[in-house]
Protein backbone atom coordinates (compact mmCIF):
# COMPACT_ATOMS: atom_id res chain seq x y z
CA UNK A 1 0.00 0.00 0.00
CA UNK A 2 1.37 3.42 -0.95
CA UNK A 3 1.96 6.08 1.69
CA UNK A 4 -0.59 8.84 2.06
CA UNK A 5 1.77 11.49 0.65
CA UNK A 6 2.52 9.32 -2.40
CA UNK A 7 -1.18 8.84 -3.13
CA UNK A 8 -1.88 12.57 -2.75
CA UNK A 9 0.94 13.43 -5.15
CA UNK A 10 -0.29 10.87 -7.68
CA UNK A 11 -3.81 12.33 -7.52
CA UNK A 12 -2.53 15.90 -7.93
CA UNK A 13 -0.47 15.01 -11.02
CA UNK A 14 -3.30 12.93 -12.51
CA UNK A 15 -5.81 15.78 -12.22
CA UNK A 16 -3.34 18.23 -13.76
CA UNK A 17 -2.58 15.82 -16.59
CA UNK A 18 -6.25 15.37 -17.49
CA UNK A 19 -7.06 19.05 -17.16
CA UNK A 20 -4.05 20.04 -19.28
CA UNK A 21 -5.38 17.72 -21.98
CA UNK A 22 -8.55 19.90 -21.91
CA UNK A 23 -6.41 23.06 -22.20
CA UNK A 24 -7.33 24.01 -18.61
CA UNK A 25 -10.81 25.10 -19.67
CA UNK A 26 -12.86 25.66 -16.47
CA UNK A 27 -15.81 23.75 -17.94
CA UNK A 28 -13.57 20.71 -18.39
CA UNK A 29 -12.49 20.46 -14.77
CA UNK A 30 -15.35 18.24 -13.48
CA UNK A 31 -14.62 15.68 -16.20
CA UNK A 32 -10.85 15.85 -15.53
CA UNK A 33 -11.40 15.32 -11.79
CA UNK A 34 -13.75 12.40 -12.44
CA UNK A 35 -11.29 10.63 -14.77
CA UNK A 36 -8.40 11.17 -12.34
CA UNK A 37 -10.33 9.79 -9.35
CA UNK A 38 -11.38 6.71 -11.30
CA UNK A 39 -7.81 6.11 -12.48
CA UNK A 40 -6.16 6.55 -9.06
CA UNK A 41 -8.54 4.15 -7.21
CA UNK A 42 -7.87 5.92 -3.93
CA UNK A 43 -10.02 3.52 -1.90
CA UNK A 44 -7.44 0.79 -2.52
CA UNK A 45 -4.65 2.87 -0.94
CA UNK A 46 -6.43 4.47 2.01
CA UNK A 47 -7.44 2.91 5.30
CA UNK A 48 -9.21 4.35 8.32
CA UNK A 49 -6.14 4.22 10.58
CA UNK A 50 -3.99 6.23 8.18
CA UNK A 51 -6.79 8.78 7.84
CA UNK A 52 -7.11 9.15 11.60
CA UNK A 53 -3.35 9.60 11.96
CA UNK A 54 -3.47 12.26 9.25
CA UNK A 55 -6.41 13.98 10.97
CA UNK A 56 -4.54 14.46 14.26
CA UNK A 57 -1.19 15.41 12.70
CA UNK A 58 0.12 18.88 13.39
CA UNK A 59 0.06 19.85 9.71
CA UNK A 60 -3.51 18.81 8.92
CA UNK A 61 -5.93 19.53 11.74
CA UNK A 62 -9.54 18.66 10.89
CA UNK A 63 -11.91 21.58 10.51
CA UNK A 64 -15.34 22.30 9.07
CA UNK A 65 -15.88 24.02 5.76
CA UNK A 66 -18.33 26.87 6.19
CA UNK A 67 -21.24 25.12 4.45
CA UNK A 68 -20.24 21.46 4.73
CA UNK A 69 -21.95 19.19 7.31
CA UNK A 70 -19.00 16.82 7.83
CA UNK A 71 -15.52 17.35 9.26
CA UNK A 72 -13.11 18.16 6.42
CA UNK A 73 -9.38 17.46 6.18
CA UNK A 74 -7.57 19.51 3.51
CA UNK A 75 -5.18 17.31 1.51
CA UNK A 76 -4.34 19.67 -1.36
CA UNK A 77 -4.74 23.45 -1.49
CA UNK A 78 -3.60 25.21 -4.62
CA UNK A 79 -4.53 28.11 -6.85
CA UNK A 80 -5.91 25.54 -9.31
CA UNK A 81 -8.08 23.28 -7.15
CA UNK A 82 -8.55 21.89 -3.62
CA UNK A 83 -8.91 18.33 -2.33
CA UNK A 84 -10.65 17.44 0.94
CA UNK A 85 -11.39 14.27 2.87
CA UNK A 86 -14.75 14.26 4.67
CA UNK A 87 -15.39 12.23 7.78
CA UNK A 88 -19.10 11.34 8.23
CA UNK A 89 -20.91 9.94 11.27
CA UNK A 90 -24.55 11.07 11.42
CA UNK A 91 -24.43 14.14 9.18
CA UNK A 92 -26.77 14.18 6.17
CA UNK A 93 -26.17 16.44 3.16
CA UNK A 94 -29.74 17.40 2.19
CA UNK A 95 -30.56 18.51 -1.35
CA UNK A 96 -28.12 21.21 -2.48
CA UNK A 97 -26.17 22.66 -5.38
CA UNK A 98 -22.59 23.97 -5.50
CA UNK A 99 -20.71 26.98 -6.74
CA UNK A 100 -17.76 24.64 -7.41
CA UNK A 101 -17.32 21.86 -9.93
CA UNK A 102 -15.32 18.66 -9.62
CA UNK A 103 -16.03 15.17 -8.31
CA UNK A 104 -16.20 13.07 -5.17
CA UNK A 105 -15.55 9.42 -4.32
CA UNK A 106 -16.35 7.03 -1.47
CA UNK A 107 -13.19 5.95 0.33
CA UNK A 108 -14.80 3.91 3.08
CA UNK A 109 -18.40 2.90 3.77
CA UNK A 110 -21.37 3.53 1.47
CA UNK A 111 -23.87 6.27 0.72
CA UNK A 112 -27.33 6.83 -0.70
CA UNK A 113 -27.06 9.49 -3.41
CA UNK A 114 -29.97 11.33 -5.05
CA UNK A 115 -30.04 13.57 -8.12
CA UNK A 116 -32.39 16.33 -9.25
CA UNK A 117 -32.34 19.09 -11.86
CA UNK A 118 -33.47 22.61 -10.93
CA UNK A 119 -34.89 25.02 -13.51
CA UNK A 120 -35.19 28.58 -12.24
CA UNK A 121 -38.41 30.46 -13.01
CA UNK A 122 -38.42 33.38 -10.53
CA UNK A 123 -35.56 35.47 -9.14
CA UNK A 124 -36.39 37.19 -5.85
CA UNK A 125 -32.89 37.93 -4.70
CA UNK A 126 -29.40 36.52 -5.29
CA UNK A 127 -30.06 34.42 -2.17
CA UNK A 128 -33.55 33.13 -3.09
CA UNK A 129 -34.90 31.70 -6.34
CA UNK A 130 -38.01 29.68 -7.22
CA UNK A 131 -38.13 27.00 -9.88
CA UNK A 132 -39.11 23.44 -10.69
CA UNK A 133 -37.30 20.31 -9.53
CA UNK A 134 -37.01 17.26 -11.79
CA UNK A 135 -36.26 14.00 -9.97
CA UNK A 136 -33.54 11.93 -11.70
CA UNK A 137 -33.11 9.04 -9.30
CA UNK A 138 -31.50 7.48 -6.23
CA UNK A 139 -28.45 5.22 -6.23
CA UNK A 140 -26.31 3.35 -3.74
CA UNK A 141 -22.63 4.35 -3.78
CA UNK A 142 -19.99 1.88 -2.62
CA UNK A 143 -16.23 2.12 -2.01
CA UNK A 144 -14.48 3.42 -5.11
CA UNK A 145 -17.56 4.85 -6.80
CA UNK A 146 -17.00 8.32 -8.31
CA UNK A 147 -19.61 11.04 -8.94
CA UNK A 148 -19.01 14.06 -11.18
CA UNK A 149 -20.28 17.34 -9.68
CA UNK A 150 -21.30 20.13 -12.02
CA UNK A 151 -21.37 23.73 -10.73
CA UNK A 152 -24.51 25.84 -10.62
CA UNK A 153 -28.15 25.59 -9.61
CA UNK A 154 -29.06 23.02 -12.25
CA UNK A 155 -27.09 20.17 -10.62
CA UNK A 156 -28.84 19.27 -7.35
CA UNK A 157 -27.96 16.28 -5.20
CA UNK A 158 -28.21 14.89 -1.68
CA UNK A 159 -25.98 12.38 0.13
CA UNK A 160 -26.60 10.23 3.21
CA UNK A 161 -23.69 8.08 4.41
CA UNK A 162 -24.79 4.80 5.98
CA UNK A 163 -22.02 3.23 8.14
CA UNK A 164 -20.68 5.16 11.14
CA UNK A 165 -18.13 6.40 10.22
CA UNK A 166 -17.92 6.75 6.44
CA UNK A 167 -15.24 8.63 4.51
CA UNK A 168 -15.42 10.49 1.20
CA UNK A 169 -13.03 12.67 -0.80
CA UNK A 170 -13.89 15.69 -2.94
CA UNK A 171 -11.93 17.52 -5.64
CA UNK A 172 -13.12 21.12 -6.11
CA UNK A 173 -12.50 24.10 -8.33
CA UNK A 174 -14.65 27.25 -8.26
CA UNK A 175 -12.49 29.50 -10.47
CA UNK A 176 -14.57 30.60 -13.43
CA UNK A 177 -17.00 27.67 -13.27
CA UNK A 178 -20.08 29.40 -11.86
CA UNK A 179 -21.44 32.86 -11.05
CA UNK A 180 -22.86 31.56 -7.75
CA UNK A 181 -21.29 33.00 -4.62
CA UNK A 182 -22.16 30.06 -2.38
CA UNK A 183 -23.67 26.65 -1.93
CA UNK A 184 -27.51 26.61 -2.23
CA UNK A 185 -29.94 24.52 -0.24
CA UNK A 186 -32.89 23.23 -2.29
CA UNK A 187 -36.18 22.94 -0.41
CA UNK A 188 -38.77 21.71 -2.86
CA UNK A 189 -39.17 24.48 -5.45
CA UNK A 190 -37.05 26.99 -3.47
CA UNK A 191 -33.28 27.50 -3.72
CA UNK A 192 -31.85 29.32 -0.68
CA UNK A 193 -28.25 30.51 -0.47
CA UNK A 194 -26.18 29.33 2.49
CA UNK A 195 -24.59 32.80 2.56
CA UNK A 196 -27.91 34.47 3.25
CA UNK A 197 -27.50 36.21 6.60
CA UNK A 198 -30.08 38.13 8.60
CA UNK A 199 -28.50 39.05 11.95
CA UNK A 200 -31.23 41.52 12.92
CA UNK A 201 -33.98 39.03 12.10
CA UNK A 202 -32.24 36.27 14.06
CA UNK A 203 -31.83 38.53 17.09
CA UNK A 204 -35.48 39.61 16.98
CA UNK A 205 -36.63 35.99 16.92
CA UNK A 206 -34.32 35.11 19.82
CA UNK A 207 -35.92 37.87 21.87
CA UNK A 208 -39.40 36.56 20.99
CA UNK A 209 -38.55 32.87 21.52
CA UNK A 210 -39.57 32.70 25.23
CA UNK A 211 -43.05 33.92 24.21
CA UNK A 212 -43.51 30.84 21.98
CA UNK A 213 -43.31 28.70 25.12
CA UNK A 214 -45.33 30.74 27.58
CA UNK A 215 -47.63 32.89 25.39
CA UNK A 216 -47.98 31.30 21.96
CA UNK A 217 -50.74 33.60 20.72
CA UNK A 218 -48.77 36.73 21.63
CA UNK A 219 -45.70 35.25 19.95
CA UNK A 220 -47.71 34.58 16.77
CA UNK A 221 -49.06 38.14 16.75
CA UNK A 222 -45.56 39.61 17.03
CA UNK A 223 -44.18 37.32 14.34
CA UNK A 224 -47.11 38.15 12.05
CA UNK A 225 -46.41 41.87 12.48
CA UNK A 226 -42.78 41.27 11.50
CA UNK A 227 -43.80 39.16 8.49
CA UNK A 228 -46.13 41.86 7.16
CA UNK A 229 -43.35 44.46 7.15
CA UNK A 230 -40.47 42.50 5.64
CA UNK A 231 -39.37 41.32 2.19
CA UNK A 232 -40.03 37.85 0.77
CA UNK A 233 -36.55 36.45 1.47
CA UNK A 234 -36.60 37.54 5.14
CA UNK A 235 -40.18 36.35 5.58
CA UNK A 236 -39.41 32.92 4.14
CA UNK A 237 -36.36 32.51 6.37
CA UNK A 238 -38.44 33.59 9.37
CA UNK A 239 -41.08 30.94 8.64
CA UNK A 240 -38.40 28.25 8.32
CA UNK A 241 -37.18 29.14 11.81
CA UNK A 242 -40.67 29.43 13.32
CA UNK A 243 -41.66 26.08 11.83
CA UNK A 244 -38.86 24.39 13.80
CA UNK A 245 -40.48 25.50 17.09
CA UNK A 246 -43.25 22.88 16.70
CA UNK A 247 -46.11 25.29 17.33
CA UNK A 248 -49.74 24.19 17.07
CA UNK A 249 -50.05 23.19 13.41
CA UNK A 250 -53.29 25.14 12.79
CA UNK A 251 -51.68 28.31 14.21
CA UNK A 252 -48.61 27.96 12.00
CA UNK A 253 -50.81 27.26 8.97
CA UNK A 254 -52.79 30.44 9.65
CA UNK A 255 -49.56 32.44 9.97
CA UNK A 256 -48.41 31.15 6.57
CA UNK A 257 -51.75 31.98 4.98
CA UNK A 258 -51.63 35.57 6.26
CA UNK A 259 -48.08 35.99 4.94
CA UNK A 260 -48.76 34.55 1.50
CA UNK A 261 -52.05 36.34 0.84
CA UNK A 262 -52.87 36.13 -2.89
CA UNK A 263 -49.22 36.02 -3.98
CA UNK A 264 -48.59 32.93 -6.13
CA UNK A 265 -44.84 33.22 -5.50
CA UNK A 266 -45.28 33.19 -1.73
CA UNK A 267 -47.76 30.32 -1.98
CA UNK A 268 -45.08 28.38 -3.87
CA UNK A 269 -42.63 29.03 -1.05
CA UNK A 270 -45.18 27.93 1.57
CA UNK A 271 -45.46 24.57 -0.23
CA UNK A 272 -41.75 23.96 0.36
CA UNK A 273 -41.93 24.36 4.16
CA UNK A 274 -43.09 20.77 4.95
CA UNK A 275 -40.11 19.45 2.94
CA UNK A 276 -37.74 21.36 5.20
CA UNK A 277 -39.52 19.87 8.20
CA UNK A 278 -39.17 16.38 6.70
CA UNK A 279 -35.41 16.90 6.24
CA UNK A 280 -35.06 18.01 9.86
CA UNK A 281 -37.03 14.97 11.10
CA UNK A 282 -34.93 12.53 9.07
CA UNK A 283 -31.66 14.16 10.21
CA UNK A 284 -32.76 13.84 13.84
CA UNK A 285 -33.68 10.16 13.37
CA UNK A 286 -30.39 9.49 11.59
CA UNK A 287 -28.52 10.35 14.80
CA UNK A 288 -30.53 7.81 16.82
CA UNK A 289 -30.66 4.85 14.41
CA UNK A 290 -27.60 2.72 13.63
CA UNK A 291 -29.17 -0.14 11.67
CA UNK A 292 -27.91 0.08 8.08
CA UNK A 293 -31.18 -0.97 6.46
CA UNK A 294 -33.20 1.61 8.41
CA UNK A 295 -30.66 4.35 7.64
CA UNK A 296 -30.92 3.53 3.92
CA UNK A 297 -34.70 3.69 4.20
CA UNK A 298 -34.56 7.07 5.97
CA UNK A 299 -32.39 8.39 3.14
CA UNK A 300 -34.90 7.13 0.54
CA UNK A 301 -37.75 8.88 2.38
CA UNK A 302 -35.76 12.10 2.64
CA UNK A 303 -34.73 12.25 -1.01
CA UNK A 304 -37.87 10.88 -2.75
CA UNK A 305 -40.52 13.25 -4.11
CA UNK A 306 -43.43 10.78 -4.26
CA UNK A 307 -44.80 7.26 -3.87
CA UNK A 308 -43.52 5.99 -7.23
CA UNK A 309 -39.92 7.01 -6.57
CA UNK A 310 -39.96 5.39 -3.11
CA UNK A 311 -41.27 2.13 -4.58
CA UNK A 312 -38.66 2.14 -7.36
CA UNK A 313 -35.82 2.81 -4.92
CA UNK A 314 -36.95 0.12 -2.49
CA UNK A 315 -37.20 -2.42 -5.31
CA UNK A 316 -33.68 -1.61 -6.49
CA UNK A 317 -31.89 -1.16 -3.15
CA UNK A 318 -33.54 -4.15 -1.45
CA UNK A 319 -33.55 -6.26 -4.63
CA UNK A 320 -37.21 -7.15 -4.25
CA UNK A 321 -40.39 -7.20 -6.33
CA UNK A 322 -42.62 -6.90 -3.26
CA UNK A 323 -41.90 -3.30 -2.27
CA UNK A 324 -45.11 -2.88 -0.20
CA UNK A 325 -44.13 -5.67 2.17
CA UNK A 326 -40.62 -4.24 2.63
CA UNK A 327 -41.96 -0.70 3.17
CA UNK A 328 -44.49 -1.73 5.82
CA UNK A 329 -41.86 -3.86 7.58
CA UNK A 330 -39.39 -0.97 7.66
CA UNK A 331 -42.04 1.52 8.84
CA UNK A 332 -42.92 -0.89 11.69
CA UNK A 333 -39.21 -1.17 12.58
CA UNK A 334 -38.83 2.62 12.56
CA UNK A 335 -41.88 3.02 14.77
CA UNK A 336 -40.41 0.46 17.16
CA UNK A 337 -37.04 2.26 17.17
CA UNK A 338 -38.60 5.57 18.23
CA UNK A 339 -40.47 4.00 21.13
CA UNK A 340 -43.69 2.89 19.48
CA UNK A 341 -45.26 -0.56 19.42
CA UNK A 342 -44.13 -2.54 16.38
CA UNK A 343 -47.67 -3.89 15.92
CA UNK A 344 -49.40 -0.65 16.91
CA UNK A 345 -52.59 0.85 15.55
CA UNK A 346 -50.40 3.40 13.76
CA UNK A 347 -48.68 0.62 11.78
CA UNK A 348 -52.03 -0.96 10.94
CA UNK A 349 -53.51 2.30 9.67
CA UNK A 350 -50.36 3.13 7.68
CA UNK A 351 -50.48 -0.24 5.91
CA UNK A 352 -54.14 0.23 4.97
CA UNK A 353 -53.43 3.83 3.88
CA UNK A 354 -50.65 2.57 1.62
CA UNK A 355 -53.04 0.05 0.03
CA UNK A 356 -55.83 2.64 -0.27
CA UNK A 357 -53.96 5.33 -2.18
CA UNK A 358 -53.92 7.97 0.55
CA UNK A 359 -57.62 8.90 0.40
CA UNK A 360 -58.96 9.36 3.94
CA UNK A 361 -62.50 8.20 3.17
CA UNK A 362 -61.29 5.10 1.29
CA UNK A 363 -58.91 4.30 4.17
CA UNK A 364 -61.76 4.52 6.70
CA UNK A 365 -63.99 2.30 4.56
CA UNK A 366 -61.26 -0.32 4.16
CA UNK A 367 -60.48 -0.27 7.87
CA UNK A 368 -64.17 -0.95 8.61
CA UNK A 369 -64.37 -3.72 5.99
CA UNK A 370 -61.37 -5.43 7.54
CA UNK A 371 -62.83 -4.90 11.04
CA UNK A 372 -59.56 -3.32 12.13
CA UNK A 373 -61.05 -0.41 14.05
CA UNK A 374 -61.30 -0.79 17.82
CA UNK A 375 -61.42 2.90 18.79
CA UNK A 376 -64.07 5.52 18.00
CA UNK A 377 -64.44 6.48 14.35
CA UNK A 378 -63.59 10.11 15.15
CA UNK A 379 -60.27 9.22 16.81
CA UNK A 380 -59.35 6.85 13.97
CA UNK A 381 -60.14 9.51 11.32
CA UNK A 382 -57.99 11.97 13.26
CA UNK A 383 -55.12 9.46 13.22
CA UNK A 384 -55.58 8.86 9.49
CA UNK A 385 -55.39 12.59 8.75
CA UNK A 386 -52.30 12.96 10.95
CA UNK A 387 -50.56 10.21 8.97
CA UNK A 388 -51.55 11.72 5.60
CA UNK A 389 -50.45 15.24 6.62
CA UNK A 390 -47.24 14.18 8.38
CA UNK A 391 -44.30 15.68 6.38
CA UNK A 392 -42.24 12.55 7.07
CA UNK A 393 -44.88 10.18 5.67
CA UNK A 394 -46.54 12.36 3.02
CA UNK A 395 -44.28 11.21 0.11
CA UNK A 396 -45.75 7.70 0.47
CA UNK A 397 -49.14 9.06 -0.57
CA UNK A 398 -48.14 11.72 -3.13
CA UNK A 399 -49.05 10.92 -6.77
CA UNK A 400 -49.88 7.36 -5.81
Amino acid sequence: MNTLNTVIKELYLSIHSEWMRMKYEPSGFPEAATIALKRCKLHENFNLNSLLEHMVSKDHQAHRLGTHPAAAIPLIRSSYFNVYIHFWIDEVADLHSHQWGGAFTILDGEAIHSRYEFEESRFFHSDLRIGSMKYLGIERLLRGDVVKVEPGLNFVHGVAHIPRPSVSLSVRNSNGLSDLKSFYRHIGNAALSANSKAALLDNQLKVLLPLSISHEQLFLERVNNMLQSTDTLSGYKMLLKVQSLNLEYSNFKALCKQWSGDSQDRLALIKSLPLSQRENLVSDLFSDIYDYSLRRFLAVIMFSPDHKSIVESVKELWNTKNSSEIITELIAELNNNVGGDRDSLFTTIFCVALESGGDAQVIMRNLKNKQMVSKSEESILSMVNQILENPFLSPFFRNQ
